[in-house]
């Protein structure tokens, strides 16, 4: 899962986010995920751009001017005399205006949370939007409002007008940073069964679109006061450093607050393989819990996650003296085999010389969660 801290960094502070697509993919947000949010359907097409950002902007022939040349070809063109901008050449493709579609992202948000859709913007309420609605049970509904400011008043004032709106039955707010969140405000709506979620610390992409690190259900847990919770924005330092697989998904890496790690390990039951260096126990669908993992295991096995193609335990592992052995032993306790079939995540390789190494390659339905201590 590609991590969109950038895009929600940028996205607070520009909203709705959008220029020329060359401008997105090589300043703004960069290739991977401007093009990742584009197939997501959440960055769209609107035309061909007028103008080109400038890297010095000022003066009145500011931003650059795109003129069209025929057969697909623009031109930038500085508008200042003297010209204070090179020109830049540039394709269809390049002079493209995307943008964040607010409809679309808050529809790919509903789904991503598991809630079910009804994406409209809040009357009176700028960059504000109800996502959809949460169902905990038959009878019980929750609205799902997303919301960005650029300031702490202005958040502070935005929340307490969207707390006014609501009637006793609760809701929850999306924002997409908490760099701008005032605690008391995000308080008060706490202890109103309105807690608030942070969508750069739960929310990424994956090659389905926007998904979620971890059971998003579990944020909506203080609506309408059913729960004792509090605010729900992350903070603090990283405690914990995680690898995370959901079957069918492709691991990520991940970096964990206190509480994403709690709602981790209250988590670990929907994962074939749940290991947690913090606590040294591993424990698996099928095989119950072991506590006491050396924590020699645990680094042979994060020497292996990380190795880029085939590792050698004796060569590139934390232990060179009996590094194949400790990896041998760990390899039990940490995979899995279905039968008698060989190991489903971290195979067996034979090279050419005879010599066994070994490949991070889990097999495509099994999934997992490796929780390390940080490194220093």
């Amino acid at each position: 899962m590609l991590g969109l801290g950038r895009f929600w960094d940028r996205l607070e502070t520009n909203f709705p986010l959008g220029g020329p697509r060359r401008h997105l993919r090589e300043k703004v947000l960069g290739a991977e995920l401007a093009d990742g949010l584009e197939r997501a359907g959440v960055i769209v097409a609107r035309g061909i751009a007028e103008t080109y950002p400038c890297p010095s902007p000022g003066g009145v022939g500011c931003p650059r001017i795109v003129f069209s040349l025929g057969n697909g070809s623009f031109l930038a063109l500085c508008g200042t005399r003297p010209v204070d901008c090179a020109m830049v050449p540039l394709t269809t493709e390049d002079v493209t205006w995307v943008e964040v579609d607010p409809i679309r992202l808050g529809r790919s948000l509903a789904a991503a949370l598991g809630v079910h859709p009804k994406v409209e913007a809040v009357s009176g309420l700028a960059d504000t939007f109800r996502v959809g609605t949460f169902i905990p049970e038959p009878g019980i509904r929750y609205p799902i409002f997303f919301m960005t400011r650029t300031s702490g008043r202005a958040y502070a004032e935005a929340l307490d007008a969207l707390r006014s709106r609501q009637t006793d039955s609760g809701a929850a707010v999306l924002v997409p940073t908490e760099r701008f969140l005032p605690d008391d405000a995000v308080q008060r709506l706490a202890d109103r069964g309105v807690p608030v979620l942070v969508l750069s610390d739960v929310v990424g992409l994956a090659d389905s679109g926007l998904a979620t690190v971890i059971d998003p259900i579990r944020y909506f847990g203080g609506i309408g006061g059913r729960s004792p919770v509090g605010p729900r924005s992350v903070s603090g330092e990283i405690v914990a450093q995680a690898l995370v697989r959901d079957a069918g998904k492709p691991p990520s890496w991940l970096e964990l607050h206190k509480r994403q790690l709690d709602d981790l390990r209250a988590a670990a039951g929907r994962y074939d393989v749940f290991a947690d260096e913090a606590n040294r126990t591993v424990s698996k669908k099928a095989g119950g819990i072991q506590p006491d993992i050396p924590l020699s295991y645990f680094g042979s096995i994060r020497a292996a996650l990380t190795k880029r193609g085939h590792f050698d335990p004796n060569t590139e592992g934390p232990d060179m003296v009996s590094g194949k052995q400790t990896f041998q032993r760990a390899r039990p306790v940490f995979d899995i085999k279905s039968g008698r079939s060989s190991w489903r995540i971290f195979p067996s390789v034979r090279t050419d010389e005879g010599h066994t190494v070994y490949s991070f390659r889990p097999d495509g339905d099994v999934s997992f969660a490796f929780v390390f201590l940080p490194e220093s």
